[in-house]
Formats: C-alpha cells, sequence, structure tokens
C-alpha cells in the first residue's frame, strides 16, 4: 500500500505533500522546503500540518493505491481566516484612545473640514468598514485595500468632517471568525473663539488671547 496527501484539485496530478510506502518512517516523505518544516503523517497516515498560515488554504487530497494498482481518494477543503490585528479601528491620530472600551473618545479641534482615516490591519479574507456621524453613514471619500506578505490584508477609509457636537464612529463589521461590530469614535470641536468687537485691540490684548488658546490646548491633552 501507498498513501499520498496531495494539495488542489486533481488526485492524479497535483503534487504530493508527503507520501508514504511500507518502507518509510512513519512520518512519511515530504517535498519541497516549507512542506518539510510543517508537515507530516501520523501513524494513521493522517496529515498533521504543525504550523498553520494563510497559504495553507486549499483542498486536500488523500490518495491510495495498493499493490494491485487500485486507487482510491477523497479530499477535505481547509477554510482558514484571520481577525485585524488589535486594537482596531483605528482612527488615525488617535492611537489606543480611540477605543470603544474608553470612557472618553478622541479628540480633535479645528474650524474647517479635515478628512478622517480609520484603518484595521492584517486580517484576512475580509472585512467592512465605514463611519458613522451618529446614526448616519457618511459617504467614504478614499478606500484602500493592500495584501501583505503573509496574505493577509490591510484597509483605511477616509471622509471629510466637520466641527460638530455628534460624535463619528469608525465601524469594523463582519470581522474574520466573529460576529460581533467594533467601533472607535472621535468628537470633531471647534476652537473657542472670541468676538472681536468685545475685545479692545492692543498689543497685551494679542498677548493675552495666544496665552489663553495654548492653555486650553494644553489642557485639552
Amino acid at each position: 500500500m501507498a498513501v499520498y496527501w496531495k494539495k488542489g484539485y486533481d488526485p492524479r496530478r497535483s503534487p504530493n505533500l508527503v507520501s508514504w510506502i511500507p518502507t518509510d518512517d512513519v512520518t512519511g516523505k515530504c517535498q519541497r522546503h516549507r512542506v518539510c518544516e510543517i508537515m507530516e503523517m501520523n501513524e494513521n497516515y493522517s496529515l498533521i500540518i504543525k504550523d498553520v498560515g494563510i497559504s495553507e488554504q486549499g483542498r486536500y487530497i488523500c490518495r491510495v493505491t495498493n499493490y494491485k494498482g487500485n486507487t482510491i481518494h477523497n479530499f477535505t477543503d481547509v477554510s482558514l481566516y484571520a481577525p485585524p490585528e488589535e486594537p482596531y479601528p483605528v482612527i488615525d491620530g488617535c492611537l489606543n484612545r480611540s477605543s470603544v472600551s474608553s470612557p472618553e473618545p478622541c479628540r480633535v479641534q479645528t474650524n474647517k473640514t479635515i478628512t478622517l482615516t480609520c484603518s484595521v490591519t492584517n486580517y484576512y479574507p475580509g472585512i467592512e468598514l465605514f463611519f458613522l456621524h451618529g446614526t448616519k453613514q457618511i459617504t467614504t471619500i478614499h478606500q484602500e485595500e493592500q495584501n501583505n506578505v503573509d496574505s493577509t490584508k490591510n484597509k483605511s477609509i477616509c471622509i471629510e468632517a466637520g466641527p460638530s457636537e455628534t460624535l463619528y464612529t469608525c465601524v469594523a463589521s463582519d470581522v474574520p471568525g466573529s460576529r460581533e461590530r467594533k467601533a472607535a469614535s472621535i468628537l470633531v470641536e471647534s476652537f473657542f473663539s472670541i468676538p472681536s468687537e468685545t475685545i479692545p485691540v492692543n498689543v497685551e490684548t494679542k498677548k493675552e488671547i495666544s496665552l489663553a488658546a495654548i492653555a486650553m490646548i494644553i489642557g485639552n491633552f
């Protein structure tokens, strides 16, 4: 009897991963460097994959022949997933402060429209990423998905946001291997402004306004 483990869709032509004949060790003979590092047979001729990466996804065929030339085979399909790297999602400039578990949202101050970017990294095979403003979904102005060397992916989306008392929230849903959603929030606030008609315009006043603005920004961090 001979046992062959293959990867592919053709029991005859797909390349061997590990094979065994009675004169071989119980672990069988492997083919190719990566296979020899991570795969072997056990005493029941089952294929053992000791280190699984995205590239190990696919169809595995077990093909058995005997001395009379009779051949049988069966197969199993292996699907893999990888959730994004923690913490996720991340709004650029907020670091870990944007986590949904944080008691306070990340804050940014501006008097104009700005671009907010949200990202997730090292996931597979796919994920849904979008922004909400309150309960309303915001139109994405740019989206990018990149493939990593290990076949995982990175994704980022951008929206335009203006000062508002309502939170902007980035939501990651359809997370691989999970039914949960994760979110990160940011509050886009207006800079503190003082009506010019109530303040005498002189050098001392300008200095006081500048110092007040600096103190306000430092106090918010």
